[in-house]
């Protein structure tokens, strides 16, 4: 009786093993999205205060570096404190100007940071 159990208990896990092994192959694709979205975010920072077409590259960087921290629903604290200080100013591509106001407004919807707790003696 025994020996029909485990039989079918082993039948069970067998007929299982396709549903893990594609469970298993989407974890695995996710976790490589993850590292690879984590790798954009961690872009380094660059000097804009040289030419007009490096301004423009580096804004681009901060475009994407920022859609991406939206995009992994990052704190907003940090969204804010990557955002501030970037200005389009001196920008001439219009297509690039468009996004940063639409970036710009993304952040101006974000919720506001919660007041620091204070402490009484």
């Amino acid at each position: 009786m025994k020996l029909f159990a485990a039989g079918d208990t082993i039948s069970h896990l067998n007929s299982r093993t396709p549903q893990l092994i594609s469970i298993m192959t989407s974890l695995q694709d996710s976790f490589s999205s993850i590292s690879q979205l984590a790798d954009s975010v961690a872009m380094p920072e660059r000097d804009t205060k040289s030419t007009g077409e490096d301004k423009e590259d580096a804004l681009r960087l901060q475009l994407e570096r920022t859609r991406l921290m939206f995009l992994a629903e990052e704190d907003a604290g940090k969204i804010r404190k990557a955002w501030s200080g970037v200005t389009a100013e001196g920008v001439v591509d219009e297509d690039l100007l468009r996004k940063v106001q639409e970036i710009q407004a993304r952040v101006d919807d974000l919720p506001a940071e919660p007041a620091p707790i204070e402490e009484t003696a």
